[in-house]
């Protein structure tokens, strides 16, 4: 009942998840190409009724998840895939709970959209880009990753070897592109006065 519970629950956050990444990519066009893309999925999950069985979904997949990578850390030899399915289901967590509650403190402590600027700000503003540029391509490249390894054990002949090798790639050249966009390194952008002073609030003296 748990693998079928985790397998529904990852088809439907896995769909929000992939709908967050191919907006970020169509901040290629900029930060109004971005802002457009999410106001059109914030219409679907942004509300009273949607966001909290949202969190509450992703709460009980680390859950379940945190279920299995205990199962899986007892098998006496692990391979491979099950390394990279324990690591990267683990950092997938972690970075979850963070950034899910980071973006709530964000719009109602602080009053701060999270829009293109919000990355962006984390990413062009020294020392946190130091930070924020791996914890995000880490965050896509586990992502990619924790799909290959379920399709490594899920998938028999050379689909199990080449399929997750494929998707560990795409999380790499993803992950790169999303962190060289919201840097500025394809195009300059300013941050608004209201992000800059944000950002600032984290800055040492």
């Amino acid at each position: 009942m748990l693998h079928a519970a985790h397998r529904a629950l990852a088809l439907i956050l896995g769909l929000f998840i992939l709908s967050h990444f191919a907006a970020h990519l169509l901040a290629l066009g900029g930060p109004e190409a971005h802002e457009a893309a999410l106001k059109i999925l914030q219409q679907v999950y942004r509300n009273r009724f949607v966001e909290p069985l949202l969190a509450l979904a992703f709460l009980v997949q680390i859950i379940i998840g945190a279920r299995f990578v205990m199962r899986r850390w007892r098998e006496p030899q692990k391979t491979f895939w099950a390394w990279a399915q324990i690591l990267s289901g683990g950092y997938i967590a972690f970075f979850v709970l963070m950034h899910f509650s980071s973006a709530l403190m964000a719009r109602h402590a602080f009053g701060i959209d999270t829009n293109f600027y919000w990355p962006g700000g984390t990413l062009v503003t020294a020392p946190l880009k130091y930070v924020f540029a791996p914890y995000y391509f880490l965050a896509a490249l586990a992502f990619y990753t924790h799909i290959g390894a379920a399709l490594h054990f899920n998938l028999q002949g050379a689909a199990a070897i080449w399929a997750p090798r494929i998707l560990a790639g795409a999380g790499v050249a993803y992950g790169v592109t999303v962190v060289l966009i919201f840097s500025g390194a394809l195009f300059p952008f300013t941050l608004p006065p209201e992000y800059a002073d944000y950002f600032a609030g984290y800055l040492p003296d």
